[in-house]
């Protein structure tokens, strides 16, 4: 015999009036940045880029799976570096880098122009607010990222984050 369950709203029982939901569900997804700027930088130290989104966990026990994507470029033939970086509280920390030393870049022209996408599951263990954000470098020059050779393309970043039940 089958049995049909037909609700309106599912509320919690208690004050907090969270459902837990069966692992792999997605609690919630945050996605940014909409129409931030673009980033021109001559640091050979990581500088935060535009790319960055705020999620408040649900449960402390939740993954994260963050994904990115931007264009780049790095001038004079030197690698870009990009990193994404996890900040709760006060500490921030390294989560992956993703392209070190894999990828070189060289000159102006359109044609070095370069895509570059990656996605982490993250683990923070805890339900206050984490700040996602994405940080590049480049060994010596001026770097790029967020448009493309074409400077009237802008935006040309993503960053998106889904809560994960476990």
């Amino acid at each position: 015999m089958a049995s049909t369950l037909t609700v309106d709203n599912i509320v919690g029982a208690t004050t907090a009036g969270n459902v837990k939901l069966p692992a792999g569900a997605v609690l919630q997804v945050v996605n940014g940045p909409a129409n931030s700027g673009r980033l021109s930088s001559g640091s050979t130290s990581y500088t935060n880029t535009p790319i960055t989104a705020t999620i408040t966990p649900k449960y402390n026990t939740s993954k994260i799976l963050v994904r990115f994507s931007t264009i780049g470029l790095a001038a004079d033939n030197v690698y870009l570096y990009l990193r994404l970086m996890c900040a709760i509280g006060g500490g921030a920390q390294a989560l992956v880098n993703a392209n070190e030393d894999h990828t070189t870049l060289g000159g102006y022209d359109e044609a070095n122009w370069s895509g570059y996408s990656h996605e982490a599951l993250h683990s923070p263990n805890t339900t206050s607010a984490c700040v996602y954000t994405v940080q590049s470098k480049a060994a010596s020059g001026t770097h790029y990222v967020g448009w493309s050779g074409d400077t009237d393309e802008k935006n040309m970043m993503n960053i998106t984050l889904m809560e994960i039940s476990v």
